[in-house]
């Protein structure tokens, strides 16, 4: 059903997918909360079927319907995280190549809000790693899109995989340690020739997501690219529907504050260049130095 509603997007009419009976009927089962078994097996070429009214989801399959007020698609814990990251990468041709890599950051925000990833964030430990995961995109005649400050771009289907240029983190743990937004350390390792090896979510991710605020991950290792976390933590806050606890916002921008004059002007010009570069969050910082 996840990958159905992000094939057609804000797309009005009847859109059909085919596939086979066995999952017609186990995904009508799950919908419908009901067990459901070979007597009800559907008929040829008869369907499920799945559409939003409003805020509310409908599923239908022969004389069964159901309704609910979210999709509850999946679930942002460790089974969800793999579940997720197996379909993104079988999508993009990744999962079991040859290279070595992280899935990291912001795409796993999916298992939040069941819409589809704005894009896929990979990080290589290695340059030969690299080198494999460009290959294998390539091997697929992906076009490549317009870089990133620090990312290569591919364009993949309905996908834009982000594949970060530097290759300094060896482990999953180093990597979700570098990330400023707590419910951004979610993360999957690939293991070359095999798939996902391991899973791991940041404890703090699952707080904030339990009790839906955008915290940081402290103590902020990047923080000289306060700016960009802050323009990140309200983007979390939009897209999710999450609150900023006050506190967590006022440390962020002490970050800014609190340091000398030639350091601040830093922090500025690399806000500058950043992918979250915020005109009017710069009008406000340079308010808040000149105070």
């Amino acid at each position: 059903v996840l990958h159905m509603l992000g094939a057609t997007p804000r797309e009005p009419g009847v859109h059909v997918f085919a596939t086979h009976d066995s999952l017609v009927t186990a995904t009508a089962s799950r919908w419908l909360g009901i067990p459901l078994g070979p007597q009800d097996w559907p008929f040829y070429l008869e369907g499920a079927f799945f559409w939003k009214e409003g805020a509310t989801w409908r599923a239908a399959y022969k004389d069964s319907q159901t309704k609910r007020e979210t999709a509850n698609l999946t679930e942002f814990n460790e089974r969800g995280i793999l579940d997720f990251a197996n379909r993104q990468l079988w999508s993009v041709g990744l999962l079991g190549c040859g290279a070595r890599f992280f899935l990291a950051g912001g795409a796993f925000k999916s298992l939040l809000t069941d819409k589809p990833p704005k894009d896929l964030d990979l990080w290589a430990p290695s340059p030969e790693d690299r080198e494999a995961i460009v290959e294998a995109i390539l091997q697929r005649g992906t076009p490549v899109v317009p870089p990133g400050p620090y990312t290569d771009r591919f364009q993949v289907g309905n996908h834009v995989v982000e594949l970060q240029r530097k290759t300094e983190s060896q482990t999953l743990d180093d990597r979700l340690g570098r990330f400023d937004i707590s419910l951004s350390a979610v993360g999957v390792e690939h293991i070359p020739g095999e798939g996902i090896g391991r899973v791991l979510l940041n404890p703090m991710a699952a707080e904030s997501a339990r009790c839906r605020e955008v915290r940081l991950l402290k103590p902020l290792v990047n923080w000289r690219h306060v700016l960009a976390t802050i323009s990140r933590m309200r983007e979390y806050s939009t897209q999710l529907g999450f609150a900023i606890p006050a506190e967590e916002e006022a440390c962020a921008w002490s970050m800014l504050t609190s340091q000398a004059e030639q350091t601040q002007v830093g922090m500025l010009e690399r806000f500058r260049v950043s992918a979250h570069y915020d005109q009017q969050l710069e009008e406000e910082a340079l308010c808040r130095i000149e105070r």
